[in-house]
């Protein structure tokens, strides 16, 4: 179970500082678009866990759009990754 959380929160950091974090304004000032901006690396997201299934991976996707917005928001990925973060250990702790 150690072994999970720690995975989880390196997961929740490290997704979103790439997706959110870098992505996410990458494709805004390559698009100039804010929604465009939060759609592709939402999409990606969504596809990066294609492995759990098609209609699992389209829910990622939308909660990594929701994220988008989030960090959008908040100017900040930091809120992403906190909520990423536990979602992930409690996800793990409620499977087992």
């Amino acid at each position: 179970m150690a072994l999970s959380v720690v995975l989880s929160v390196t997961t929740g950091i490290c997704e979103e500082a790439v997706y959110r974090g870098y992505l996410q304004k990458q494709f805004m000032a390559l698009t100039k678009s804010v929604p465009a901006g939060i759609f592709f690396p939402a999409l990606a997201f969504g596809a990066a866990h294609s492995y759990q299934g098609w209609a699992r991976a389209s829910l990622i996707g939308v909660m990594g759009a929701m994220s988008g917005i989030l960090a959008y928001g908040c100017r900040s990925v930091r809120p992403g990754m906190i909520a990423h973060t536990l979602q992930d250990v409690l996800g793990g702790f409620v499977r087992h």
